[in-house]
C-alpha cells in the first residue's frame, strides 16, 4: 500500500477534495432524527503532485462515515454541530491533512528537511438553498508546524436523475504566508545550484468538481469525483513545484447500516 507521504496536498488538490466532497455529502441522507447512521467504505483514487519531475499517485483509502443530530464524521474530518439559524447550520471542526513530505517522495526534494502533517481545528457554516449550498470554513493549524491558517468556500448544488445524482461545484481555498512557506517554501539551509531560496506569501487556490453518486440500494452508494485545482501565484512560483493545474479523480462505494 502506498505510504501514507503519499497524500500530500490532499487539503488543496484532491481533500481532498475527494475528502472535502465526502465530508460535504451524505451518501444516504444526512441523519434528521435522534439516531446514528453510520458507514463503511473504500476508495481509490490517481492525482497528480505539484512537485517538479513528479508523476500521479495512485492510492487506495477506507472510509468511514459516521452522522447524528450532534456529529458528523466523515472521510479525515470530524464536525461538532452547534444550534442552527433556519437555512444555516453551524460547526466546530477538525480534520487531519496530508500535506508533508519527506526528502525522497520526489525528486526535486532531494535534501529539503521534512514537512510534517498536520491536524486543523476551526469552524465552518453551511448555507443550504435550493438554488446553491454554500459553505464557508476557517481552519488553523493545530499541530503548530506551520502555525498557518486557511479559508474556503465551496459552492455546489445537486441534480437527480433516479437514483443518479450529479453534484457539480466550484471553490476557492485561501491559504495564508506561513502555510504557504512551511510547505513550498525553500530555506537558506535547502538552497542548491538548481533550487534557490523562497519565502511563501498568502495565496488562493481555485477548484472546480464535479461528484456523480449512485444508490445501488438504501444502504448501498457508489460514487466517481473529479476535480482539477489550479494553485495560487505564490504556490506556484515555488522552485518545488513542476505544474500548476492538477488533476485528479476518486471512485468508491460505501455500505451504511
Amino acid at each position: 500500500m502506498t505510504s501514507p507521504r503519499r497524500f500530500h496536498l490532499h487539503s488543496i488538490a484532491l481533500t481532498g477534495f475527494a475528502v472535502l466532497s465526502f465530508q460535504h455529502c451524505a451518501f444516504a441522507g444526512d441523519a434528521s432524527d435522534d439516531t446514528t447512521r453510520w458507514g463503511l467504505g473504500i476508495a481509490g483514487s490517481a492525482s497528480q503532485l505539484p512537485y517538479a519531475d513528479d508523476q500521479a499517485r495512485k492510492r487506495v483509502l477506507p472510509l468511514l462515515y459516521v452522522e447524528n443530530d450532534w456529529l458528523k464524521i466523515a472521510g479525515t474530518g470530524i464536525d461538532l454541530k452547534l444550534p442552527s439559524a433556519g437555512p444555516v447550520t453551524f460547526a466546530l471542526r477538525a480534520s487531519y491533512s496530508f500535506d508533508g513530505y519527506k526528502t525522497g517522495d520526489a525528486p526535486v526534494l532531494d535534501g529539503m528537511a521534512e514537512r510534517k502533517h498536520s491536524v486543523w481545528v476551526g469552524g465552518v457554516a453551511n448555507w443550504h438553498d435550493p438554488i446553491a449550498n454554500v459553505s464557508v470554513e476557517w481552519l488553523a493549524d493545530a499541530s503548530n508546524h506551520s502555525n498557518g491558517e486557511q479559508a474556503r468556500i465551496v459552492a455546489d448544488h445537486g441534480f437527480e436523475i433516479g437514483a443518479l445524482e450529479l453534484r457539480p461545484r466550484v471553490s476557492a481555498q485561501w491559504v495564508d504566508g506561513k502555510y504557504v512557506d512551511y510547505y513550498f517554501g525553500v530555506r537558506p539551509d535547502e538552497v542548491t545550484p538548481t533550487r534557490d531560496a523562497y519565502g511563501g506569501k498568502s495565496t488562493v487556490n481555485l477548484e472546480v468538481g464535479t461528484r456523480a453518486s449512485y444508490r445501488f440500494s438504501a444502504r448501498q452508494t457508489g460514487f466517481v469525483d473529479v476535480t482539477a485545482v489550479r494553485l495560487g501565484d505564490e504556490i506556484a512560483d515555488s522552485p518545488l513545484v513542476g505544474r500548476r493545474t492538477l488533476a485528479g479523480v476518486t471512485a468508491g462505494y460505501l455500505f451504511t447500516f
